[in-house]
């Protein structure tokens, strides 16, 4: 083979991939479209909507509950019962230890007893804790926190694995976040959700370059949600297109070193 067709096929083997590694900034862009003219061309409230999908608490659920007020003593029996209550290791996190809701849907508090929490949303339990407790100590002070929030991010992510959600009203946007970010290669149009409601999996799938996704309660996060993020078409064709071009220009080698002798 003449040394000019060599090297045009060198150079087009070459191209060939550079153009294959390429991914289109569509397609890794989040929430397009969000500026105001765009929006408001489109006749859409330029303001994000903020209101979760709020998690009903479920038998099972462990939370952190905390009563403070003036009469130190009193609250500080409420608040010590969850350390001892499921501290079955002591080496425990602190964090994984708290108030469980049993199977029959209630949370046993010291010296307020049994409340009912299955079907809450947490705020819910939070308002209904202040009202009971105003029973026992003057002027009491409720917080509530789950603490056995998880999220797995599985797939075409920078750091796949579990994670523990801590603050309020987590979004795929934060899991993407806590896994590192989506890679270059991975799908950020078809998101995959398996979620689990009343004993059954659902299987969602979100659209994260869609501004619309703000709107949508797959947008919140709930507990033991498993997000799978796909590679990209592309992905695999270049991983082919890479092992093929390799092999050609190794066989254009050979041949070349053959017919030059």
């Amino acid at each position: 083979m003449p040394t000019a067709n060599l090297i045009r096929v060198y150079l087009f083997i070459a191209i060939a991939i550079f153009a294959s590694s390429c991914v289109r900034t569509k397609q890794i862009t989040y929430l397009q479209d969000l500026s105001n003219k765009s929006v408001e061309k489109k006749g859409v409230d330029s303001k994000v909507n903020q209101q979760a999908y709020e998690y009903r608490i479920q038998t099972g659920d462990i939370f952190n509950i905390k009563i403070t007020s003036l009469m130190e003593t009193k609250s500080a029996l409420i608040n010590e019962g969850q350390w001892n209550k499921n501290a079955g290791n002591t080496n425990q996190h602190p964090h994984l230890m708290g108030y469980r809701v049993e199977e029959s849907g209630i949370i046993n508090l010291p010296i307020i007893g049994d409340i009912k929490a299955e079907g809450l949303t947490v705020t819910e339990l939070r308002l209904h804790l202040s009202e009971i407790a105003k029973e026992y100590i003057a002027a009491p002070h409720v917080q509530v926190y789950m603490v056995n929030f998880y999220v797995k991010v599985l797939g075409e992510v920078n750091q796949p694995g579990s994670y523990n959600v801590y603050f309020k009203e987590p979004t795929l946007l934060d899991a993407m976040a806590l896994a590192g970010d989506i890679t270059d290669w991975g799908n950020r149009k078809k998101v995959k959700i398996l979620r689990t409601v009343n004993g059954k999996v659902e299987i969602l799938y979100a659209n994260l370059t869609d501004r619309g996704i703000l709107q949508s309660p797959k947008f919140y996060l709930l507990p033991n949600d498993v997000i799978l993020i796909k590679p990209l078409a592309a992905k695999q064709f270049n991983l082919a297109l890479v092992s093929t071009s390799l092999s050609i220009i190794s066989t254009a080698i050979a041949i070349f070193s053959i017919t030059s002798r």
